[in-house]
């Protein structure tokens, strides 16, 4: 068993703000009036709005990850501690972790290279390669 420390690193994905300006700019080409345009901007607005405030509410802020030795992994944070079974559509960048993690429902854990020190987020990548 290995235990990684986290922690909030105010590093949101960036890709749903690129989402909504793309989605924003096509409404904008495709609307045929003024008002239609502004009623399209002003629902994007709304969806990236709360959009964001549930990705934000779901982040946990810190904890810690316990990889055992079966694969599974422990999710220990402020509020509760959870067993995930990790599954094998799980996947690494030199930045980004991606854990794709079941135990009642599949969810994603998204581990940024920045929350961890070096040596932690290289022993997280190991325990990924030799999972998959």
């Amino acid at each position: 068993m290995y235990r990684i420390a986290f922690s909030a690193n105010n590093q949101l994905p960036t890709f749903i703000v690129g989402f909504f300006i793309v989605l924003g700019s096509l409404f904008l080409l495709l609307a045929t009036s003024f008002f239609h345009a502004i009623f399209l901007l002003c629902s994007i607005g709304f969806a990236f709005y709360f959009s964001w405030l549930q990705l934000i509410k779901s982040t946990p802020k810190q904890g810690a990850l316990l990889l055992l030795e079966n694969g599974d992994i422990e999710l220990l944070t402020e509020q509760s501690s959870l067993h995930f079974q990790m599954l094998k559509s799980s996947f690494s960048t030199d930045t980004v972790v991606f854990l794709h993690l079941k135990s009642q429902q599949k969810r994603w854990l998204i581990i940024f290279r920045s929350s961890v020190n070096a040596a932690d987020y290289a022993r997280l990548r190991r325990h990924l390669n030799l999972q998959n």
